[in-house]
C-alpha cells in the first residue's frame, strides 16, 4: 500500500485511529522490508553518553515508535541499559520481543507508565506520523510532547528524531519544559534533537 492511497483511506478517521491504521497497514510492511535504520544512532549515543557522564549501564530508556526493535535500542541494551519499546502497530512488536526487547503496544499520547520512570526517551519519527500530508494533528503532537515530559525523570534526556521536512520549533520543546542541547541533520535526512528536562 502506498502512502497516498493510505492517506485517502484515513481521511475521515480520528487522529489516533489514523496513526494506528497507518502503523498496522503501511509502516508495518516497511519494517518487514528491513531497510537500514534512518535513526542517527552514533549521534544519539554520543549525546546520551555526554549527558550521562559516559556510562549508560543501568539507565532506563523508553523507545517510542520502536517498530521491530530500533538500532539504538539494541545498542543501548548491549551497553547495559534497560529499554522498553512502544509502538502503535502490533505486528512489528512480535519481532522486537523475539530480539529480547521489552515491547508493548500503546498510543504515544497516552503512555501506560507512571510519572518520572525513565532516564531517557527516544522518539523516532513519531511526530512525522501526526503531521503527514493531508492531516496535521497538533493536539496529538502536543499530547505526545507532554507525555515525553511526564515519563522522564528530572534531568532526563529526550532524543527526538524527525524527517528533515518536519519543522519542530525549538519553542515547542521550551514550552514543554525542555532545554535543547544538541541538534543535527544527518546525510540521510534524519533530524536529531537532544533536549533535557
Amino acid at each position: 500500500m502506498g502512502i497516498l492511497s493510505a492517506l485517502d483511506e484515513i481521511h475521515n478517521m480520528a487522529p489516533y485511529q489514523r496513526v494506528h491504521h497507518l502503523a498496522e497497514n503501511y509502516w508495518a510492511s516497511s519494517y518487514a522490508r528491513k531497510k537500514p535504520s534512518p535513526f542517527p544512532v552514533r549521534s544519539g549515543i554520543v549525546a546520551l553518553k555526554r549527558h550521562f557522564g559516559g556510562s549508560l549501564a543501568g539507565k532506563r530508556f523508553l523507545d517510542l515508535g520502536c517498530g521491530t526493535g530500533s538500532a539504538i535500542s539494541r545498542t543501548l541494551v548491549r551497553m547495559g541499559a534497560t529499554v522498553v519499546g512502544v509502538d502503535a502497530a502490533f505486528k512489528p512488536l512480535r519481532a522486537a520481543k523475539a530480539r529480547k526487547l521489552a515491547a508493548l503496544q500503546a498510543e504515544a499520547g497516552e503512555l501506560p507508565f507512571h510519572d518520572r520512570q525513565f532516564d531517557g526517551v527516544i522518539s523516532s519519527y513519531v511526530y512525522d506520523c501526526y503531521s503527514a500530508p493531508g492531516f496535521s494533528d497538533m493536539t496529538g503532537m502536543n499530547a505526545i510532547m507532554a507525555e515525553h515530559h511526564r515519563v522522564l525523570k528530572p534531568g532526563g534526556m529526550l532524543l527526538l528524531v524527525t524527517s528533515r521536512e518536519l519543522h519542530m520549533p525549538k519553542q515547542t520543546l521550551k514550552h514543554f519544559g525542555f532545554s535543547l542541547t544538541y541538534e543535527k541533520i544527518n546525510q540521510r535526512g534524519a533530524k536529531l534533537f537532544a533536549a533535557v528536562k
